[in-house]
């Protein structure tokens, strides 16, 4: 499967992100707009990405970034979610591009066991 990875900017992270969140499998809190919010006002760089087919929302993801010596971390706990199969190197190449760091460690950690399909 293939989906078109996109960086969703900060004017849709708080209503139209949770709607999005929530209409997809296993959307978790800790990927919600208050989540990202609260880490952002303690000096944590957020980035929230989409994965859309046909105009459709598949699979989202918040990452959380740390940035030490050229390198980063971009950790989304509890995510990403929707689906999973969507998230392979376009997720990984979306968020090299959104840090823009020269090393990139990208950890996920869905809330849910992983399907046969995923």
């Amino acid at each position: 499967m293939s989906a078109e990875w996109r960086v969703v900017g900060p004017e849709a992270a708080g209503r139209s992100w949770d709607r999005d969140l929530l209409s997809l499998r296993d959307a978790s809190l800790t990927q919600g707009s208050a989540w990202g919010g609260h880490k952002e006002r303690r000096g944590q760089e957020v980035i929230r990405l989409a994965a859309s087919e046909g105009g459709e929302v598949r699979a989202m993801a918040q990452a959380f970034v740390q940035r030490r010596f050229g390198a980063a971390l971009a950790w989304m706990p509890g995510g990403p979610v929707g689906d999973l199969a969507l998230c392979g190197e376009g997720l990984r190449e979306a968020v090299r591009a959104a840090v823009g760091a020269s090393r990139l460690v990208v950890r996920i950690r869905p809330y849910r066991p992983y399907l046969a399909e995923d």
